[in-house]
């Protein structure tokens, strides 16, 4: 038997009830963001529009930028902050270039492999979950993020994010990052819960 990581079905004849059990899961992570987290979101939109900086979305596609970064900060910061020096710049380009170039893309994936391998996986990473970060240890993951490759786009979300989080207080800070831990753990333990008979 063909092993496959999730099912729709859930050996059920069509995937009708996993739609409807993440309609009233959407409905349900709404309603707890609605007193946690969207308050950051609607500050955060504020901001942009009075520095016009990109066109006003949905709040809901900000409220799963604010989750992405609560996942993969729990998923990954503390390898990245282990990381003291690595060649992010180059890194990064490298993801660019083995895109552009499909002649060398062999070629560029084995350097990029080994450097991934040496400079951003490192052997003993500090194994704690940091529910607070400072905004320099938000830089660095970000740098990281972009340098892997595999998060770059959200790295860019989380820099814009970045700029709005210096705009606020330690306390106002402290706070936000905060309400993202609580939500993203109440999130977590949820969706395994609700959602996980389908992965």
């Amino acid at each position: 038997m063909e092993t496959i990581t999730y099912s729709l079905k859930n050996e059920l004849k069509n995937s009708e009830a996993y739609y409807k059990d993440i309609r009233v899961f959407t409905d349900d992570v709404s309603l707890r963001a609605s007193g946690s987290v969207m308050p950051i979101v609607s500050e955060y939109m504020d901001y942009l529009r009075l520095y016009n900086l990109e066109e006003v979305r949905e709040r809901e596609e900000y409220l799963l930028e604010l989750l992405s970064f609560g996942i993969l900060w729990q998923s990954y910061a503390d390898k990245a902050l282990a990381v003291r020096f690595a060649p992010f710049i180059t890194l990064a380009r490298m993801a660019e270039w083995r895109k552009k170039h499909q002649r060398i893309k062999p070629l560029i994936d084995l350097v990029r492999g080994f450097l991934i391998t040496f400079f951003l996986l490192p052997a003993k990473a500090k194994d704690q979950q940091i529910k607070i970060p400072v905004l320099e240890q938000v830089d660095h993951v970000c740098k990281w993020f972009e340098a892997t490759g595999e998060f770059k786009e959200q790295a860019l979300r989380f820099i814009r994010w970045r700029a709005f989080w210096s705009t606020k207080n330690p306390d106002e800070l402290t706070n936000i990052f905060l309400a993202i831990n609580e939500f993203t753990l109440w999130f977590e333990e949820q969706s395994k819960r609700r959602l996980g008979k389908y992965t």
